[in-house]
């Protein structure tokens, strides 16, 4: 019988193990591949409209600096992946054309999805970026993050990761996948039940603006943790019945 028990023991050990293994599920990101508005293989081969996806106001320090609006807002948009001033298209972009954004502080591209951070699930942001644009100095971040609409309508990021360029020359050839892992929601989170938010944005600071990221491929799931917990908690539990047992 005590063999048995110490079986038993270790396959519920084992199961619990195997079982917290999280079961993952995508979730759309509208136009995630910057597909849209489709532009055509000709000059100018870009555009500074993004479907889906929002830009952050122009702040006060722009205007105050001479910029105008407009030059906020050509910032960011969209490019075909065929512009013959590159020497080489990017070689893992997913569709025709990827993203783009200046490095201004502060500049921002978001959207809010239609699905919901929910309790008890994790989340994975994952997004393909690459820095040098225009001679981009080393190691000036891009940022990715997830965020929630509080009850004041302000956008609150809630996690966030960086992308700092690693490219020393402004030729873009390929694109880095950065990884945001955001923790299992709980049901006494301020973000549990609200909007999902993704935002990509300059990280930069006023020392080491200039230049621009491309971008592609915005790829979110989620994960539900299968209940391990309760398994460790069994396990305890047959142990301490054991050694009653025995005594």
């Amino acid at each position: 019988m005590a063999g048995m028990r110490k079986s038993g023991v270790v396959g519920l050990v084992t199961w619990a193990w195997v079982s917290n293994i999280a079961s993952a599920g995508v979730i759309i990101v509208p136009n995630g591949s910057f597909e849209l508005p489709q532009l055509a293989a000709a000059p100018p081969y870009a555009g500074s409209t993004i479907d889906v996806w929002q830009k952050a106001p122009v702040p006060a320090w722009w205007a105050g600096a001479g910029y105008s609006s407009d030059q906020w807002r050509d910032a960011g948009g969209v490019f075909v992946n065929v512009d013959p001033t590159y020497n080489t298209p990017i070689d893992n972009v997913d569709g025709n054309q990827v993203g783009f954004m200046f490095s201004p502080p502060g500049y921002e591209l978001f959207q809010e999805l239609t699905d919901t951070f929910e309790a008890g699930q994790a989340y994975q942001l994952l997004v393909g970026v690459q820095g040098g644009g225009y001679g981009m100095q080393l190691d000036v971040p891009m940022a990715i993050g997830l965020y929630y609409v509080d009850d004041t309508g302000a956008r609150v990021t809630i996690g966030s990761t960086l992308a700092p360029n690693t490219n020393p020359t402004a030729d873009q050839t390929h694109l880095t996948d950065y990884q945001l892992d955001l923790p299992v929601v709980r049901a006494a989170d301020a973000w549990a039940g609200k909007s999902i938010g993704i935002q990509l944005y300059s990280a930069a600071t006023f020392a080491n603006t200039g230049g621009f990221w491309v971008f592609d491929n915005v790829r979110l799931t989620s994960a539900v943790p299968e209940p391990a917990s309760a398994v460790l908690a069994a396990v305890a539990a047959l142990g301490v019945t054991t050694r009653r047992r025995k005594k």
